[in-house]
């Protein structure tokens, strides 16, 4: 239960910096807020391995999606992946 809410708060998260960058691009006044989940404003997904010191990939993710990632630096690096926009701006083409 806590993983499909947490999952949810990202999902709302990743269409409100997909809002904010069609915004940025339409020369709008706008930016990302501070509570901005980093992964939804650079519109990547975390690929974590099956186990991480035996613990399931699952709890690690539960994890890092509680808490913002204010600091990439501290927390070592991750692998990411771009993400298919599912969001049109409008934009023909």
């Amino acid at each position: 239960m806590l993983s499909e809410v947490l999952s949810d708060i990202l999902e709302n998260n990743r269409v409100e910096a997909a809002l904010v960058w069609a915004g940025l691009d339409s020369g709008l006044p706008v930016s990302h807020r501070n509570g901005c989940h980093v992964l939804a404003i650079l519109q990547c997904a975390l690929n974590s391995a099956p186990t991480i010191n035996g613990r399931h990939s699952s709890d690690f993710a539960e994890n890092l999606a509680a808490q913002p990632m204010t600091d990439l630096a501290e927390r070592g690096s991750l692998g990411v992946r771009e993400l298919q926009s599912t969001l049109s701006a409008g934009s023909s083409g």
